[in-house]
């Protein structure tokens, strides 16, 4: 049986979550730049620990996080 790989970004996943909250004003600013409208639904890719996810679902409808790593989609939740 062959050993699953390790994603190095599971390991990592809840360092990017605090930087997460270190950036909250940065990231409200980007998202003041986008035609963003209530009944948006946004597809984040590559979502990591949700630092666009989390304040995007504050202004639109839904959003849809996608990552390859369990460790950041954790984090996101």
């Amino acid at each position: 049986m062959e050993k699953k790989k390790e994603n190095m970004w599971d390991a990592e996943s809840r360092t990017y979550s605090l930087m997460t909250l270190m950036e909250i004003n940065g990231t409200n600013k980007q998202l003041d730049a986008l035609p963003l409208e209530v009944n948006d639904i946004v597809l984040d890719c590559g979502c990591g620990p949700g630092r666009v996810a989390i304040q995007a679902a504050k202004r639109v409808k839904k959003v849809i996080c996608l990552d390859n790593s369990e460790g950041m989609l954790s984090e996101c939740r």
